[in-house]
């Protein structure tokens, strides 16, 4: 009996130390201002809806398919490099970051 709890209890933290990894294959569901978004599993998504000028600054960085109305998530490993970027006025890493999958956009589902 001992042994099952033991099983258990190692599967259950397993499983919660793998569930806040960046996955963009899993979504997961936010809500942001009311509506529903699915972002990938450890992506952290922006506060609000995307304003026209977000949306125009995704697509010159990469993200085509971000459109007004959506919100942006970023993998959360990244959360602090893009922070140091944007105080820092250096738009570049939004660019590299599209390219590797770890910035993006969310249409409200």
């Amino acid at each position: 009996m001992n042994k099952i709890i033991y099983i258990t209890i190692a599967g259950i933290i397993a499983t919660g130390c793998t569930t806040n990894s960046f996955n963009p294959t899993q979504k997961v569901t936010v809500e942001v201002d009311g509506k529903k978004f699915a972002i990938p599993q450890g992506a952290v998504p922006s506060p609000h809806i995307a304003t026209k000028k977000e949306v125009d600054f995704f697509k010159r960085s990469g993200i085509s398919e971000c459109k007004y109305g959506d919100i942006t998530w970023e993998a959360e490993s990244v959360r602090a490099d893009v922070a140091d970027a944007i105080k820092k006025g250096d738009a570049s890493i939004h660019a590299d970051l599209a390219k590797a999958g770890k910035i993006g956009c969310a249409s409200a589902i």
